[in-house]
């Protein structure tokens, strides 16, 4: 157990570094924290804003694609909804994305990531389905990520909501994920909002990355790797780390930590 301060928890570990520690089952910290110098995450802006490019290069879903449902407040919200099984990606989507499941675990859709995706809005997964990378880069090693970012409302919009029925996520081979990403900022502002909440039994091979945000996972969800503003976790979730975001390889870039030094032309 590593962490500055520690509330409430009960800890496994026989190891707990920290400062401060109560309402625990361990009464004091076996190391103490000291000081750690502050990191950047992963992925930054420019990376997030390349894979963006790399979705509206593939095409684009205007509003006017979009379903549309009039609110309380005399306002339309803009919808894009997937509910049976195609290919997606690359592609920026200009409202938000619906990806509707199954009632029946027997009639689940199967998504298939061909590129990133750009929502400029939320992304909500629900129900029995599957979302997958392009089994034909199987070997490759290859990722796919999903991004909501709606420039306009990073408070209220740009989130990701996955819940019911256990939605499953599949990686193309060895080392491959997809990777769940929100621009919300709420956390980072000190509001409530979550940015990413995945709850319910989703599964797989899936990243959840929230630079500015909050990660809320719930009830029986599992995950890759989580990486956030701000983590929350409740009930049974569980998260089982398998590889740091530097190591994975998406097909739009390079993950976050790689850069390209030089190029040239092939013959």
């Amino acid at each position: 157990m590593y962490a500055n301060k520690i509330y409430s928890s009960i800890i496994a570990s026989t190891t707990v570094t920290c400062n401060t520690i109560s309402g625990s089952n361990r009464g004091s910290c076996t190391y103490p924290w000291g000081t750690q110098a502050p990191v950047e995450l992963p992925i930054q802006r420019p990376q997030i804003e390349s894979w963006e490019a790399a979705a509206t290069a593939g095409g684009v879903i205007t509003q006017a694609e979009c379903s549309s449902h009039l609110e309380g407040d005399g306002t339309y919200e803009y919808t894009y909804i997937i509910n049976s099984s195609r290919n997606l990606g690359p592609v920026e989507i200009q409202c938000d994305l619906s990806i509707e499941g199954a009632l029946d675990p027997g009639d689940a859709p199967t998504i298939t990531l061909m590129g990133p995706v750009w929502a400029k809005g939320n992304i909500d997964i629900e129900g029995y389905l599957t979302i997958r990378v392009d089994p034909s880069i199987s070997g490759q090693g290859l990722s796919m990520v999903m991004i909501a970012d709606n420039p306009s409302d990073l408070i209220n919009s740009s989130t990701i909501d996955v819940k019911d029925d256990n939605p499953v996520f599949e990686g193309a081979g060895v080392n491959s994920w997809i990777m769940l990403l929100s621009e919300n900022n709420g956390a980072s502002l000190g509001t409530i909002s979550e940015a990413i909440e995945v709850q319910d039994g989703a599964t797989g091979e899936v990243i959840l990355y929230a630079r500015l945000g909050d990660i809320l996972l719930m009830n029986n969800t599992s995950a890759r790797e989580v990486t956030g503003y701000k983590i929350t976790l409740a009930n049974s979730a569980n998260i089982t780390y398998q590889s740091g975001l530097q190591n994975a390889l998406f097909t739009s870039g390079p993950g976050g930590s790689w850069t390209i030094q030089d190029w040239k032309e092939g013959q």
